[in-house]
């Protein structure tokens, strides 16, 4: 098993906290990736909202499947709740660096240390926002074929609903349910599985 990123921090904290000897994490972008194995599955989760051009890395990773394999791609609904009451307004305060302080502090306040191994990384900005469509065509254009699709949540990871839904199982539960009844588009993020053609 191997797990790439080009953020050497985030590699850094992967090889610090690997407990297995089959496991080894390459501080590298999947363009890159110069080896001969073909893999049975892939898992390419919350990455190409970052990427201003994802098509090269989906190409890269379609091209390291064997025939038979399996690409997981995981993403932000881009006008769901968790980008429009979230992601994009904090993207936007962090341009103000008094406001982005204020928010910070107002973390600390509720609980939170302000920091995951995930926010350590250099650049958390999403520049894409996608739909249920516009994966699609994505990975589709790329020769895939979707084989199984799925939501996330609904307002699970949205703050400050996020306090009492990361504590109690049974609002997750039912956050999930809700997500489940609810249009595509309502939902925080998508889970997809494909196939080669």
């Amino acid at each position: 098993m191997l797990g790439i990123d080009i953020s050497d921090k985030t590699i850094n904290n992967a090889k610090k906290l690997n407990p297995y000897k089959n496991l080894r994490f390459e501080n590298i972008a999947a363009e890159d990736l110069d080896i001969s194995d073909k893999f049975d599955a892939i898992i390419c989760c919350e990455v190409v909202e970052h990427l201003h051009v994802p098509a090269p890395v989906i190409k890269s990773l379609k091209n390291l499947l064997k025939p038979e394999g399996v690409l997981i791609v995981t993403v932000p609904n881009g006008y769901g709740p968790r980008e429009v009451i979230m992601t994009k307004p904090m993207q936007a305060a962090m341009r103000n660096k008094f406001t982005w302080n204020l928010i910070i502090a107002s973390k600390r306040v509720f609980g939170f240390k302000g920091s995951t191994i995930q926010s350590e990384a250099e650049d958390l900005i999403h520049v894409q926002f996608f739909t249920k469509k516009s994966l699609k065509k994505l990975l589709q254009k790329e020769g895939l074929k979707m084989k199984r699709f799925q939501v996330t949540n609904f307002i699970e990871s949205v703050f400050p609903f996020s306090i009492i839904a990361n504590r109690v199982r049974s609002v997750q539960k039912i956050d999930n349910w809700l997500a489940d009844q609810l249009p595509d588009s309502f939902s925080s993020g998508f889970m997809s599985t494909w196939k080669l053609h």
